[in-house]
């Protein structure tokens, strides 16, 4: 029998020896490696675009499958290549290409070796976002224009596939007929080109008629297909044209989907219809526009049968004289609508006898029995307006963070437009809109004794943006780009066009109009109308970086 000291000397080197001994088959847990450092840092912001993604070790490892560290958007894994470098004591996640901005992150790192009771180490996992777009580069030679002596105006672009779509409507020549133009970019921001996908004419363009004016373009992608709605003279008043592309690049041509008669979609062909747009909402393609009536202009709106072949449109909106306007009595102007989830939602400007509201209505859905319901208070004396009694125009709609998002302008106490913005709070029952917009007399105009026109969202990665044309000092339109921080409760926006006194125009002299934002190819395009001088004007595209 050993003493009780003996004893205790004898078992520890026996104890040792038993654990260093493999137990019924198992091994021993590898040694435990955790991360000491990360970059970007865990909620970072403002990161780069060409980032490395690194995790510093605790311990050094050999090897990292390339599975075991990986990168996402929220939709999808980024290429990239792992390494392991600096002493075997980071691991590196390099992507291909550089990182879309305004967009957040998650890095996924599954580390070997196992805890002290032989657990799988959980995997580390992280998120940061990129920086927001601060400068902007011209992919358009020297403008779009088929002819840079004439007019254009509203450009638009619009992404189909792989591919850019740009259309706009330009003079012909002097005084003469205006013609729908569109053109496809070769995606090379490095060496960017346009190509014409009219027939590349001086009087060229998509119109039915090409002896009359087009106006107010608008392209949409449904059902792998590009569609193109416009406005277009008669003799006497405006039709809603719309036609379909073929999508051959080098043979283009375009085929109408809208009887391909003289009198295109109006309810009613002898009077004038106006600000058409197209939108896709659960696989089904509307238009909306403007039309009079006899009394008053009305907000109509109608479905495609998607039937190329055998094209028809039915009316959604009541199809009697009267659209789906809150007060008949009262005309409407500049309609946009666009798909919020199940719902599809409308927004216009009509006076209520005072001044200009705002007005929202939700569709049904059900193009057999069509119900539409305003969602913007249902209010006879006023819309969604910051104030009632002011005059408010160019009502823009869109979807971000599964909120709906309104945008337009607004006139405050000294008479000049704001560029307002609101969000709904999704209850049709009990609808209410909340300004994020600073809730202010002024709006985010940069300077608010300026001017501003025709505001435009766009969600660009995990942001949202708002483009305008405010006037400068000497009342020249600029063209300027904010960004909001997604904060309902302590909303922010930044300038995203150098905060300063001019825009991004190319001419910062010349005025500029029109602006309109468009995502493409994970990055952020802008495409506006600007003067060349005395007599013409030149469609331009940037690209965000």
């Amino acid at each position: 029998m050993y003493p009780p000291l003996a004893r205790e000397i004898l078992f520890v080197p026996l104890a040792i020896t038993w654990l260093a001994l493999p137990l019924s088959g198992c091994q021993p847990s590898a040694p435990l490696v955790s991360v000491v450092g990360m970059h970007p840092a865990d909620q970072a912001s403002g990161a780069e675009p060409d980032s490395r993604i690194t995790a510093t070790l605790s311990d050094t490892i050999d090897t990292l499958p390339p599975a075991a560290f990986v990168l996402s958007d929220g939709d999808a894994i980024v290429a990239a290549n792992v390494s392991v470098d600096a002493g075997k004591q980071m691991v590196s996640l390099i992507p291909e290409r550089p990182l879309a901005l305004s967009t957040s992150y998650t890095a996924t790192l599954n580390l070997p070796g196992a805890d002290e009771g032989g657990a799988t180490v959980a995997p580390i996992v992280w998120s940061f976002t990129t920086r927001d777009v601060t400068a902007w580069q011209f992919v358009d030679g020297d403008g779009l224009n088929w002819s840079r002596d004439w007019d254009t105006y509203f450009p638009q672009l619009t992404v189909l596939g792989e591919k850019l779509y740009a259309a706009w409507r330009e003079m012909s020549y002097r005084r003469g007929p205006m013609q729908l133009r569109v053109a496809v970019y070769n995606g090379d921001d490095t060496t960017p080109a346009w190509r014409f996908v009219d027939d590349n004419t001086q009087t060229g363009g998509i119109n039915w008629d090409r002896n009359r004016h087009g106006f107010a373009i608008q392209i949409t992608a449904f059902n792998g297909k590009l569609y193109a709605i416009w406005e277009e003279n008669s003799p006497t008043v405006s039709q809603i044209r719309v036609a379909v592309y073929n999508g051959n690049d080098d043979k283009p041509a375009w085929s109408f989907v809208d009887g391909d008669e003289p009198t295109g979609l109006n309810h009613d062909p002898k009077f004038l219809a106006s600000y058409p747009q197209l939108t896709v909402f659960d696989g089904r393609l509307y238009a909306i526009w403007s039309e009079q009536n006899g009394d008053a202009r009305q907000i109509r709106v109608a479905v495609y049968n998607g039937r190329d072949d055998v094209p028809a449109w039915r009316f959604v909106d009541g199809d009697t004289t009267n659209g789906i306007n809150y007060n008949a009595a009262r005309s409407g102007f500049h309609p946009q609508f666009t798909a919020f989830g199940t719902k599809l939602v409308a927004a216009w400007e009509e006076h209520n006898g005072t001044a200009q509201q705002i007005r929202v209505a939700v569709y049904n859905g059900n193009d057999q029995a069509p119900v539409w319901s305003f969602s913007d208070g249902g209010s006879v004396n006023n819309g969604i307006n910051h104030v009632a009694s002011k005059n408010a125009a160019y009502p823009e709609l869109t979807v971000y963070d599964s909120r709906l998002y309104a945008t337009w302008t607004e006139r405050n106490a000294e008479e000049n437009s704001q560029v307002r913005v609101g969000v709904y709070n999704g209850d049709d029952r009990a609808p209410a809109w909340a300004f994020v917009d600073g809730d202010r007399a002024s709006g985010l105009n940069r300077n608010p004794d300026s001017m501003a026109y025709e505001p435009q969202l766009t969600v660009f990665g995990t942001r949202l943006y708002v483009t305008w044309y405010e006037g400068d000092h000497k009342g020249r339109g600029q063209i300027r780009v904010a960004v909001y921080d997604g904060d309902e409760n302590a909303p922010r926006w930044a300038f995203a066009d150098g905060g300063g006194k001019k825009g991004i125009n190319k001419n910062t002299r010349r005025s500029a109009l029109d602006p309109q934002l468009t995502v493409f190819n994970s990055q952020l395009y802008i495409t506006w109308k600007e003067l060349i001088g005395r007599r013409g004007q030149r469609v331009h595209v940037a690209v965000g970086r």
